[in-house]
């Protein structure tokens, strides 16, 4: 009996369709409700910044939900399902708290005995009595999705039994391992979910765009994101040295965390214990008024999540070398995967684009764009040197990977030396330094990454560091030579076409 190719039987379509009608839905809700408030406040003033968070969060955790469920789909992982049921029922937990929260906002402390407004008084035609229907209408709909769901996973449960026998066999051993394993990789993806939840919370409701925290809390998503990533690497491949500094990293989150900045602002951002502390503070607590309560949640549960990935990291260490590597790497190849590292950079960097709406971005943007490109569709072509024996078949000399990570870490600290700073640069003069303590580690760590799995031979990633490193000296001196002074035009007719600044 062969497996199912992914999105192939008539519960997986379901299952997705589900999720998405209901994103759909919620997050219609969510944006008329933000759109009703906007025109009516101003949300500078911290008592409103309640609404911003409510929308950013429940985008994020709409298209967080439905890439998991993908994913769980991809890889056979109901574990992943029961994980993503659990998480939607978190969802209808924070809808119900966020009519409590935005009511605190608009309504609460405010006097209306003498002067009743229609801004910040309950009341027919009231701005609070516009937006409650649909702040009630997100949580039925999460909840009738979520018994939809549950229908569904009961039919993928009995699909997916086949799946996990194909991988693992009728070892009960094995397959037990195999569900530490499973259950390992879903921690960790959680863990990424609830520490973004918190850091946004943060960036839009307390820290200012010019202070060191806000720069240091942006550059510390990406940098959390590759940790997590490298922690898969190690409990897929069983790497021993890569998994215990994974383990380190984990205690060392929860208790302190100092590099070159202020250890208070460090652990603002990576202790949940500290952030938790925060709120609560006499000092600080009026900072947290409107968002306290969900604020305190998503701290809890990122806490939670950390030591329980913890600990079952230490069960997985446990099942090294016992015969489980084979079935890891057979698992992820059930499906090909659907969440390449171009998708990932490729996001980011529009990301990154559309935020700063800087011309300087979007051209560094484009030359890593040409350096991958060219990498991969014309050198590798005509150098036609393969890759280690039994990895893919395509050519690997230079690595694809080295020439893109490379041109970053050249680029962005030729960046930060010799170029102005842009305006919309969170956190000032601090990103000049931030930005190459971030970047060069993590360069040198994927550049290795390459050869530990086995992708590359060192000579594949010298080349492609190299030529990454040429490439972004290259584009630097073409920018810095006059083609700056166009983009510095073209910023001015984007502002007065789209009205950004």
């Amino acid at each position: 009996m062969a497996v199912e190719p992914l999105l192939a039987t008539r519960a997986q379509r379901a299952f997705i369709l589900t999720i998405t009608l209901q994103a759909i839905v919620v997050l219609t809700m969510v944006g008329i409700t933000f759109r009703k408030v906007e025109v009516k406040v101003d949300f500078r003033q911290s008592n409103y910044k309640t609404l911003p968070c409510y929308l950013a969060l429940f985008a994020l955790a709409e298209v967080f939900e439905l890439l998991m469920a993908l994913d769980a789909l991809r890889l056979r992982n109901i574990i992943q399902l029961m994980g993503i049921l659990l998480f939607h029922m978190a969802l209808i937990v924070f809808a119900a708290i966020q009519i409590h929260e935005t009511k605190s906002a608009l309504v609460g402390g405010h006097d209306c005995t003498n002067s009743p407004n229609l801004i910040n008084c309950p009341g027919p035609g009231s701005l609070w009595n516009s937006v409650q229907p649909f702040l009630i209408v997100v949580p039925c709909v999460i909840a009738f999705a979520w018994f939809l769901m549950m229908f569904w996973i009961k039919e993928l449960y009995s699909e997916f039994g086949w799946a996990i026998f194909h991988v693992v066999g009728a070892n009960p051993k094995m397959k037990r391992m195999y569900q530490w394993y499973q259950i390992m990789l879903c921690l960790l993806k959680f863990d990424f979910f609830f520490f973004v939840g918190v850091t946004m919370q943060l960036l839009i409701i307390v820290l200012a765009r010019n202070s060191a925290e806000f720069g240091v809390t942006i550059t510390a998503i990406p940098v959390v994101l590759v940790l997590l990533a490298l922690c898969r690497t190690a409990v897929q491949r069983e790497i021993k040295w890569l998994m215990t500094v994974s383990l380190v990293m984990m205690l060392a989150a929860s208790s302190y965390y100092a590099v070159n900045v202020n250890i208070r602002c460090a652990l603002l951002i990576f202790d949940p214990v500290y952030k938790l502390v925060r709120i609560y503070e006499p000092s600080s607590r009026e900072l947290y008024a409107t968002t306290r309560a969900s604020l305190t949640i998503f701290t809890i549960v990122a806490f939670l999540l950390l030591f329980a990935s913890f600990a079952v990291g230490l069960r997985c260490f446990a099942d090294f070398d016992r015969g489980l590597q084979a079935s890891k790497v057979n698992g992820c190849r059930l499906n090909p995967p659907i969440f390449q590292t171009n998708i990932v950079v490729t996001g980011l960097t529009a990301i990154s684009i559309l935020t700063t709406r800087s011309a300087g971005v979007a051209y560094f943007g484009a030359g890593a764009l040409a350096c991958s490109l060219s990498v991969k569709f014309v050198l590798k072509r005509i150098i036609r040197q393969p890759r280690p024996v039994g990895k893919k078949k395509t050519y690997g000399m230079p690595s694809t990977h080295s020439a893109s990570i490379a041109y970053y870490a050249t680029f962005v600290p030729l960046a930060c030396l010799y170029l102005p700073l842009h305006p919309s640069v969170p956190g000032g003069e601090t990103a000049r330094v931030v930005a190459p303590i971030i970047v060069l580690p993590l360069a040198v760590m994927i550049a290795i990454s390459r050869v530990a799995l086995g992708h590359h031979t060192w000579t594949q990633v010298v080349a492609g560091c190299a030529f990454g490193v040429a490439w972004a000296c290259l584009c630097f001196t073409v920018w810095t030579r006059g083609l700056n002074e166009y983009g510095r035009t073209v910023e001015q007719y984007s502002d007065e076409l789209f009205g950004w600044r």
